[in-house]
């Protein structure tokens, strides 16, 4: 395959993984449920606006805390060990598509 098609072909990834980011962005902000990305090891990564109205936090006050700060205390160690479970197993024990848990 030549430079110039590679650089095409990159460049078209590029733009379409830009307009996806662009598309999940709008979604977010404009959702009324909270929306809240955490990495492996259950750190806040990203919290839309309505994560802010809902817990009352700051984007600054959450991202890089555990999730687990939005938790009330006797939820918090069921949450590490379900996130543990899945990590070692690949298998979660709840469905994720609709919980709905209590929060702080």
């Amino acid at each position: 395959m030549s430079d110039s098609r590679k650089s095409i072909e990159t460049q078209r990834a590029e733009a379409a993984l830009r307009e996806s980011e662009d598309h999940y962005r709008a979604m977010a902000e404009a959702a009324t449920d909270a929306i809240i990305t955490i990495d492996s090891d259950s750190t806040i990564l990203i919290v839309n606006p309505a994560a802010e109205s809902i817990f009352g936090y700051s984007t600054e006050e959450m991202i890089g805390q555990p999730l687990t700060m939005l938790m009330p205390e006797y939820l918090r160690h069921l949450h590490k060990a379900g996130i543990k479970h899945y990590l070692e197993t690949g298998r979660k024990h709840i469905e994720w598509s609709a919980v709905q848990l209590p929060g702080l």
